[in-house]
């Protein structure tokens, strides 16, 4: 998917079809998402080598765009179509058992529940 195209193309891209009304739509993106976090893996974690510390969501773009990307993964997994979520809940667990894992189930928690809290302040 992502062979051919670099991240923040790929994610203008996706990113304004988030609040589409078609379920199959909302499917295939959570699915493109599942796709994306697979591939990025590690790149989606920044490292400070200063403070020995990990963020999840500050590494290829901006975090504001991992943020979106949780925050409506999120919201697909109270979507009236199952296969939407089906796909997001495949797509937030890849983060954890993808090829490479962004981080530990602690670390992506913490992470979710940030993003959450951000949405509804």
């Amino acid at each position: 998917m992502s062979l051919h195209c670099n991240e923040g193309k790929l994610l203008s891209a996706l990113l304004p079809h988030a609040d589409n009304k078609s379920p199959l739509i909302r499917s295939q993106l959570a699915r493109c998402f599942e796709h994306l976090i697979r591939q990025l893996g590690p790149r989606i974690i920044s490292e400070s080598p200063k403070m020995q510390t990990r963020t999840i969501g500050g590494g290829i773009g901006s975090g504001d765009n991992w943020d979106k990307i949780v925050m409506t993964l999120a919201g697909y997994i109270n979507d009236s179509s199952p296969e939407v979520r089906f796909n997001s809940r495949n797509a937030l667990l890849s983060m954890e058992h993808g090829l490479y894992p962004v981080g530990t189930r602690a670390e992506i928690e913490k992470y979710v529940r940030k993003v959450i809290v951000k949405e509804f302040d």
